[in-house]
Order: C-alpha cells, then sequence, then structure tokens
C-alpha cells in the first residue's frame, strides 16, 4: 500500500495568536522565541492592568452605594420636604433633636452623615416619583417604596404590604434606639 499523507496536530498559543506544529522542537523554539516571551509581557501587563481596574470599579460602586445609602437615610430621617437644599435644614434638624433632649449617641452620628452629605440629596439622588436604579423610589412625604414590596416612612420605620389581609403591616424601625421606641407589633 503506499503512503498517505497525514497531517501534523497543532497547537494554538494563546499569547502569539498563532498555530505552531505539536512537537517538541517546535513548541520549544516557538517559546523560546522574543516575539513569544514579548507577547507573553504584554498578557501579564494587560491582566494585571485589568485586575487594577476592576478592583477600583468595585471601589467606585461601594462609595456611590455608600452615597445612595447616606442620601436615603437623609430622606427616611429629613423634616419630610422633598429634598433639603442646603446645610441649614440638617443644621436645623440637629438643632431641633438636641432641644428635645432625645438624641442619644446613635441618632447623633446619624445626624452627623446627614449633615456631612447635605449636597449628595440636591444632586438629583432623591428624585420624587420616579424609580432609582434599584428599582425602588421616593414619595413626597420623604418615604422611600423599596423594590421588595416594602415601604420605609421619613421616621426609618418599616411597613410591608400584606396583600391577603390588603393592608400595611408594620415590620420594625430602623433608627437609633431610644427608650421612646415603638415596639413591633403583628396587627390582623
Amino acid at each position: 500500500m503506499t503512503d498517505y499523507w497525514v497531517s501534523q496536530q497543532r497547537h494554538y498559543c494563546k499569547y502569539c495568536n498563532t498555530w505552531i506544529a505539536n512537537n517538541k522542537v517546535q513548541m520549544q523554539q516557538h517559546e523560546s522565541g522574543l516575539r513569544h516571551k514579548h507577547n507573553v509581557e504584554n498578557y501579564l501587563r494587560r491582566s494585571h492592568r485589568e485586575n487594577e481596574a476592576k478592583k477600583k470599579e468595585t471601589i467606585q460602586v461601594e462609595k456611590e452605594l455608600r452615597r445612595i445609602d447616606a442620601a436615603a437615610r437623609l430622606s427616611m430621617y429629613g423634616t419630610g420636604k422633598s429634598s433639603p437644599v442646603g446645610p441649614s435644614s440638617a443644621e436645623a434638624r440637629v438643632g431641633v433633636a438636641t432641644q428635645r433632649g432625645t438624641a442619644s449617641s446613635g441618632a447623633r452620628k446619624s445626624q452627623q452623615t446627614c449633615e456631612q452629605q447635605p449636597s449628595s440629596a440636591s444632586k438629583g439622588i432623591q428624585v420624587l416619583g420616579q424609580s432609582d436604579e434599584f428599582g425602588g423610589y421616593y414619595d413626597s412625604y420623604g418615604g422611600y417604596y423599596d423594590s421588595y414590596g416594602g415601604y420605609y416612612d421619613r421616621n426609618g420605620h418599616y411597613f410591608i404590604y400584606d396583600y391577603q389581609n390588603q393592608h400595611w403591616q408594620y415590620v420594625g424601625w430602623y433608627g437609633n434606639n431610644n427608650t421612646n421606641t415603638i415596639t413591633p407589633t403583628n396587627s390582623k
């Protein structure tokens, strides 16, 4: 019988985007070449840059989420106005709370964060009647409807709508821990 031609197996180098013969000599020759070494260095640099960019992006996303959370807290603990324009409204809230004498250290911390971030709400984070990126929206009373069917009022109380009994059920309070807090009740 006559000899017939058999194709040689080939190996794809992902660094160089080329096919090379899959034998020991050709593999060693390719891997010892300057072009391959340069392409491997570029690949490692590129992957390192992409990893750093991903880390920076996650940090930016975390900062943005903290900023949105602070704006939501500002709207929940606010005076009921749609969006405070300047630091004067935040200072007024701090003054009213300290005059009452009911503000604990947790409330002071939350009011200080509100005082530090007064401009975040005026930058357009809290838009009345429009959904935010998480599927929730703010109402004109300073409350927030989340995407899970819950409602945060401006004082930090959380309610869930009970579809079976057709009413809002009080779940809890996410504010400071004063002794004057309302305990959750099961209303039927």
